[in-house]
């Protein structure tokens, strides 16, 4: 006698799921596995003959869910396959148990692989309405918030959310011009200037208890630090800073920075000034000089008045690019605040630089006697801007909004990043800008669109004299560096010949060839990147920024070329 299969199983005589003692597959009445209250005449059943849990559910079969509705159910006490239960029994509407499922199996013997779901509350329907993102176009310079809020003129806000068009987070600064009660529970928000951009109406958030703040250290402990005493006989007497090096913060000047320091004698406060070429030595004014090792004197104008420690400055030192902190990582308070419990800064600290050396001096040079303090063609925008503090790249556009010609002046921070949006880098240079260029021209300040490129290059590498590790490293900072964000110009396009003559630039080169080039605007069957300059988009309205393509050293990767 042969034995029965393992994998043969045994079931119960009439182990189906019609309920008893019909057996009628087309009668839709069905024993649940206990008492269920919510299985009431009217409620939806979706029953499922195990699609999601066994193996016969093929593509292009006929479907194992069947949905219907319940027409009558009552509970009663059930006794078969040596168990006893009360159950609930339901008649289903719609329900056919008699088909045959894929590999012959029936529908009304796969009781231990079906389930039953049965809807216990009916909830409307919700369509997703179309999102628009805020502020909506022609109402750049405003908001309608719900409620009642009370918000002066001139008051600093924050608005957070996700861009609308790229969906990364987003942060932009306005100062309020007026605050309106336009209707019971709503608010009309008017800013001093249109928002740097729009953001998704559900992630808006508007931060209205904010305040500026910049990184330097009070000298001398909050204190007047004394510099020394007056002597009227001594020309031009200079006092050295005991701390260094000197902060300086931003400013609405040529520069974009101003030193930040008071200087007082015998209590009277005194002007600084870039250079005391021409001041007259009678004026109460000062110049700040370099020292060597970073340090600073105070030079002034002419004699002072004699006194004992009369001459006193108020100055901070520190700063520089270390302060450049990303979004949401300046969470300390130093100095307890009354009434201050946490603090935190929705937009990035940007415009930290250290101290100008002197190839930054060298370099710098050309482009502030380009402007010569003012501005009146597009390249004058370009040059002022480009020897702005805390400004890395800059490309002036001339455009047209109908028949109104303007400016639109593409920029990238120190760091090559775009500026935020209503910051003080942007807001400081409008207002310098406003003071060189003539009056009634249109300015209107914008960051880019950064597009890292991915960078695959096969390579042969004469490993006989150079080792493959070193090869690649070298060519891997060599290509960072030649075609970093600091090296590419705005809308300037990334070409595949000009990468490989960067590449046989690095000795132990014998052979590379471009496998991969790639960026979100690249053409396909195109061998080079294209790059878009600022350009206006009739269909949309609006002015479509540049675009920066670059290459890291996170997005450059080598292979070995075949032989």
């Amino acid at each position: 006698m042969n034995a029965p299969a393992a994998t043969d199983r045994q079931e119960w005589p009439n182990f189906v799921i019609a309920a008893p003692p019909e057996r009628d597959p087309e009668a839709g009445r069905l024993d649940l596995d206990a008492a269920y209250p919510d299985a009431l005449p009217g409620r939806v059943v979706l029953f499922d003959a195990g699609s999601t849990r066994t193996r016969d559910s093929r593509k292009g079969t006929a479907p194992q869910m069947q949905l219907g509705a319940i027409t009558a159910s009552e509970e009663l006490a059930r006794s078969d396959y040596a168990l006893a239960q009360r159950v609930t029994r339901i008649t289903v509407g719609g329900l056919d148990l008699s088909g045959v499922l894929p590999g012959g199996a029936s529908r009304n013997a796969r009781v231990r692989e079906s389930s039953v779901r049965i809807e216990t509350q009916r909830l409307p329907l919700v369509v997703p309405w179309r999102e628009e993102p805020l502020p909506r176009p022609g109402e750049d310079d405003r908001l309608l918030l719900q409620g009642k809020h009370s918000l002066p003129p001139g008051r600093f806000v924050v608005l957070t959310g996700q861009d609308s068009e790229t969906g990364e987070p987003a942060a932009h600064v306005a100062r309020v011009k007026a605050a309106e009660i336009i209707a019971p529970g709503q608010t009309r928000v008017i800013f001093e200037t249109p928002l740097g951009g729009r953001v998704q109406a559900s992630s808006l958030g508007l931060h209205a208890n904010c305040v500026t703040a910049s990184n330097a250290q009070l000298a001398a402990g909050g204190q007047w630090e004394i510099l020394g005493s007056g002597m009227r006989g001594l020309t031009r007497p200079a006092f050295p800073l005991a701390q260094a090096p000197l902060a300086y913060l931003s400013a609405a000047n040529a520069r974009g920075y101003a030193p930040a320091i008071e200087v007082r004698v015998d209590g009277r406060r005194y002007t600084w000034c870039e250079s005391l070429y021409g001041v007259d030595p009678a004026e109460t004014a000062y110049t700040l000089e370099a020292l060597p090792g970073g340090g600073t004197q105070v030079r002034f104008a002419g004699p002072l008045p004699s006194g004992l420690n009369n001459v006193l400055a108020s100055y901070r030192h520190g700063g520089g690019a270390n302060g450049n902190m990303a979004a949401g990582r300046i969470t300390t308070i130093l100095s307890p605040v009354v009434g201050i419990a946490a603090s935190s800064n929705p937009v990035p600290a940007e415009g930290g630089m250290e101290a100008e050396t002197l190839a930054d001096i060298r370099r710098a040079a050309p482009r502030s006697t380009a402007a010569l303090g003012r501005v009146v063609s597009r390249h004058d925008y370009e040059a002022f801007a480009r020897g702005f503090r805390g400004v890395g790249k800059a490309l002036a556009t001339q455009l047209v909004d109908g028949i109104t010609p303007f400016i639109w002046l593409t920029l990238a921070t120190s760091e090559m990043q775009t500026p935020t949006p209503g910051g003080d880098l942007e807001t400081d240079l409008a207002r310098a800008l406003a003071d060189a260029a003539p009056p009634g021209q249109i300015l209107r300040i914008a960051g880019f669109a950064p597009e890292p490129v991915t960078l695959v290059a096969a390579l042969r590498i004469d490993t006989r004299t150079w080792r493959r590790s070193d090869i690649e490293q070298a060519l891997r900072a060599h290509l960072a560096a030649r075609f970093g964000a600091s090296a590419m110009d705005f809308g300037q396009p990334l070409r595949a010949s000009a990468i490989l003559a960067a590449i046989h630039e690095v000795p132990g080169i014998a052979a590379a060839r471009i496998e991969t080039l790639d960026s979100p605007s690249a053409v396909p069957g195109l061998a080079d990147i294209p790059a878009r300059l600022p350009h206006r988009d009739p269909a949309r309205g609006e002015v479509v920024t540049a675009s920066l393509l670059f290459l890291t050293p996170e997005t450059i990767r080598f292979t070995e070329m075949a032989s």
